[in-house]
């Protein structure tokens, strides 16, 4: 994905995702809420994070 699609491009990925095509559940290891986002960050810094990270912003 250039930069330039991005605001193309994310758009169609997440409603590719919504809609079962594309799989993400395995490739996401880790969901933090908002507030627990320091600690997402630091385990990425450490690199004791295995997968990806997501941050969960839902209220």
């Amino acid at each position: 994905m250039s930069r330039e699609r991005a605001r193309v491009d994310l758009p169609a990925a997440v409603d590719l995702a919504a809609r079962g095509f594309i799989g993400v559940d395995d490739d996401v290891h880790q969901v933090y809420s908002l507030e627990d986002v320091n600690e997402g960050y630091k385990r990425l810094r450490e690199g004791t994070m295995a997968g990806r990270g997501i941050v969960d912003m839902s209220p």
